[in-house]
């Protein structure tokens, strides 16, 4: 498993990798989405075996790590989490693409999304109509009955850099 035990120590030492190198480069979403499947391929199994069965609560730190640093340095794409005053600390990814500047890779949303199989990848406000969806059951947070709550606590309407 990644043998960097504290996920912020990791963004601290790789911050310059991460924000001077990264992302300079212009993708699109569907090319992160592609070098992102390549890095979960290439996860230990014995993550992939907790993605696959859903066994996500509490990982999203250590899977988000594993995939950043299996990912080709030239994507464009940092470890982030909520914004909002009242931010749980779940962390995701976020992408600077040619056609949205905050494309959000969650690797863990079926810890949140009851039934989400896999990573979500998409902007912002297409991660806010998933959350809105009178569909879509939210679990294991406080605020499962207020999906707005919920949204600001997770991801909020702006990331907040882990470095």
């Amino acid at each position: 498993m990644f043998k960097e035990k504290n996920f912020f120590n990791f963004f601290k030492k790789n911050e310059e990798i991460i924000n001077k190198e990264s992302l300079k480069e212009n993708f699109t979403i569907d090319q992160v989405r592609e070098k992102v499947k390549i890095a979960i391929e290439a996860l230990p199994e014995e993550i992939k075996e907790k993605m696959d069965k859903g066994d996500l609560i509490g990982m999203c730190g250590t899977i988000t790590t594993n995939i950043l640093c299996r990912l080709d340095s030239k994507v464009p794409i940092k470890g982030a989490i909520s914004s909002d005053k009242n931010s749980n600390g779940h962390t995701y990814l976020v992408a600077n693409c040619e056609e949205e500047k905050d494309c959000v890779i969650d690797a863990t949303i079926g810890q949140f999304v009851e039934g989400f199989e896999g990573p979500f990848f998409g902007t912002r406000q297409e991660l806010k109509d998933l959350i809105f969806s009178p569909n879509t059951v939210l679990i294991n947070t406080r605020s499962s009955n207020n999906p707005s709550e919920a949204f600001q606590r997770i991801w909020g309407d702006s990331s907040a850099g882990m470095i």
